[in-house]
């Protein structure tokens, strides 16, 4: 998934499961197992729809136990879809996609952005790697002064970041050119820094 733009946390237990969900911030949506060690798959979905925080997350199941009585009660609980394994890579797109309508990734649909800007993968790797040496650029910056030309910089890689389909890039530099608060400014620059990392790896990963 994270060649698709997606940042992952991997959980091997149903405990860890709950206190990656109760120390992140932010967590989109869950794509669960059902046989895991401890807690099953379908208690760990339980506990999730007993949460006032976390009941409306987004679950999408993905399991090789798939009798009737298990899918029925999975439905019962809300899940987004239920997934036989082995799992193709292009159905768990199509349900994280459902999933989450409206949420940004670390870089949008990347086979509708080689059509719309028709590059081979290695042709937009290049680019990306171009990209995360412009906001390290950018960045690097940012340390020192903040003025007119630092501003021209931070826009003119925000249309790049629009042009890749680099969501969250270009989300957290919009908000760089208007926020005057030094504490809401380092917060952005740290997300950045994440989102470069993320970069690097579907780079290195494809």
């Amino acid at each position: 998934m994270r060649k698709s733009g997606y940042e992952t946390l991997e959980a091997a237990t149903g405990n860890d499961a709950i206190s990656i969900l109760k120390t992140r911030e932010t967590v989109d949506a869950v794509v669960l197992d059902l046989q895991m060690p401890g807690m099953s798959g379908l208690e760990l979905l339980e506990h999730i729809r007993d949460s006032s925080l976390l009941r409306k997350l987004p679950v999408v199941i993905c399991s090789s136990s798939g009798t009737r009585e298990t899918v029925l009660k999975a439905r019962q609980l809300n899940v987004i879809d239920f997934l036989l394994k082995p799992v193709d890579a292009s159905s768990l797109r199509r349900a994280l996609a459902e999933a989450l309508p409206g949420a940004l990734k670390t870089l949008a649909d990347v086979p509708e952005t080689l059509q719309r800007l028709d590059l081979g993968r290695n042709e937009y790797n290049s680019l990306l790697g171009e990209f995360v040496t412009q906001l390290e650029s950018v960045l690097a910056d940012l340390e020192t002064e903040r003025d007119v030309a630092i501003a021209t910089s931070v826009g003119a890689a925000r249309g790049a970041a629009q042009s890749l389909g680099a969501e969250r890039v270009a989300r957290a530099l919009l908000a760089l050119l208007t926020e005057a608060d030094s504490d809401e400014s380092k917060r952005l620059e740290d997300e950045l820094r994440r989102e470069m990392v993320l970069l690097q790896e579907v780079i290195e990963g494809s």
